[in-house]
């Protein structure tokens, strides 16, 4: 059997809906973790849940995006960043 090569398989995948080629870049990214990171996927698990806790207490204090947004543009330009 012939492989194809890698451009061909890119002409091919690219020409996929978004969310199939999305799913397809997962799994292409997901083949590349050797076990390096194993435990990557809990530790995230546990700081989303950490992060939902302090939203739903009150603890976090949320910006909204524009105000966020702004702040960060004023770090750019004071060049704090």
């Amino acid at each position: 059997m012939v492989m194809p090569n890698r451009q061909s398989i890119l002409q091919e995948v690219l020409s996929w809906p978004t969310a199939e080629r999305s799913k397809f870049a997962v799994e292409v990214l997901d083949s590349l973790n050797d076990g390096q990171d194993a435990d990557a996927d809990e530790a995230w698990a546990e700081e989303i849940a950490r992060r939902i806790k302090e939203i739903e207490s009150g603890e976090a204090k949320l910006i909204p995006y524009d105000e966020a947004m702004k702040m960060i543009m004023q770090d750019d330009l004071d060049g704090d960043c």
